[in-house]
């Protein structure tokens, strides 16, 4: 499943530095993204942060909503990848 899924980090409000500087601070395994006055806000309808963004190959935001745990994001994942599409999003290996 790594190699299906990029996970990105996008930061809506700070300037580059600082998130860049957090970032390596944190020792996030993900890229950070910097959108400080894009339209990444409107764009994905966050409303409050953090927010989470579900993006496919394709560019689509297929999820967008709050955070989910571990548990539910994986869940989450699975459902939405190509090989679970035609199973209705069941995973063969939950049995």
């Amino acid at each position: 499943m790594k190699d299906d899924v990029e996970v990105l980090s996008i930061n809506p409000i700070n300037p580059a530095g600082r998130v860049k500087a957090e970032s390596k601070s944190w020792k996030l395994p993900f890229p950070v993204l910097t959108a400080r006055g894009s339209r990444i806000i409107m764009d994905y309808q966050v409303m409050s942060l953090p927010r989470l963004v579900i993006v496919d190959k394709s560019g689509k935001a297929v999820f967008i909503g709050e955070y989910l745990s571990y548990e539910e994001l994986e869940e989450k994942i699975l459902e939405l990848m190509p090989s679970n599409a035609e199973t209705g999003g069941q995973n063969s290996e939950k049995g």
